[in-house]
């Protein structure tokens, strides 16, 4: 007997009704953004990084560097912080005083660092002037 002649001889019809389903169906879609996107760390936007290098670009001239000097260090923090980089330099640390670091027992680097200043590192000591 095939199918087609089975399925006649049956007193009661296959229900119609479709199965239920096992799992809740998923709808997709998209909708626009109603809040700014979150910041990611280490980016900040352009009118903050302007503010920012020109503060550093002044903090570092108050400590003795010239203002072309500055301004390229300024820039390299910046590219730095872009790239994520968590190292600092002793020009951008609050316990910098002339060419001593006030907080010789905890950043270790010794109690005059004159030529570290420029170098970028991970000082334990660093608390920053900003």
């Amino acid at each position: 007997m095939k199918w087609l002649a089975r399925l006649k001889k049956t007193e009661t019809p296959p229900e119609v009704e479709p199965t239920k389903p096992t799992k809740a169906p998923f709808v997709g879609f998209v909708a626009p953004v109603a809040a700014p996107m979150p910041e990611k760390e280490g980016v900040t936007p352009p009118s903050k990084d302007a503010d920012r290098l020109a503060a550093r670009v002044a903090l570092f001239s108050r400590r003795g560097l010239r203002v072309k000097d500055a301004e390229e260090l300024a820039a390299a923090i910046a590219r730095r912080a872009m790239d994520l980089d968590d190292r600092r330099t002793c020009l951008e640390c609050q316990h910098l005083s002339g060419k001593q670091c006030a907080r010789v027992d905890r950043a270790g680097a010794g109690r005059i660092v004159e030529a570290i200043v420029r170098l970028p590192q991970r000082c334990p000591a660093f608390e920053g002037a900003l």
